[in-house]
């Protein structure tokens, strides 16, 4: 399934999400694509915060570049085709992800050497 994005209700769209030369900003890109990470398929005024968050946990579990608070923000309006996830659903997937990781890195490193 594709990933679709609508940027009608984006104030300033222009501004916010391309340069002058008509090139979408490489943290737009991101913005787009974390809507699947973070389990959200919109930022509105109501959730913007909530989005923010979930996208610095993935950022510091993953290590990725963080991208400031504002700009999450200057993308209100923006929506996508991804399905909402509860809170609760998005941690518990993260955590599992999480701990499935970190048992696997142990058990590898436990695991008596092969000659």
């Amino acid at each position: 399934m594709s990933l679709n994005y609508y940027y009608t209700d984006v104030a300033c769209a222009d501004v916010v999400m391309w340069d002058e030369d008509g090139v979408m900003y490489n943290d737009t890109q991101s913005i787009i694509f974390v809507t699947i990470t973070v389990g959200m398929g919109e930022i509105t005024g109501d959730n913007w915060l909530e989005f923010y968050a979930r996208m610095a946990v993935v950022e510091k579990l993953l290590g990725w570049k963080s991208i400031p608070p504002e700009r999450v923000k200057e993308h209100i309006g923006l929506r996508t085709n991804v399905n909402y996830e509860s809170r609760a659903k998005w941690m518990k997937r993260w955590i599992g992800y999480e701990l499935d990781d970190i048992i696997r890195k142990v058990q590898r490193e436990c695991e008596p050497q092969k000659s």
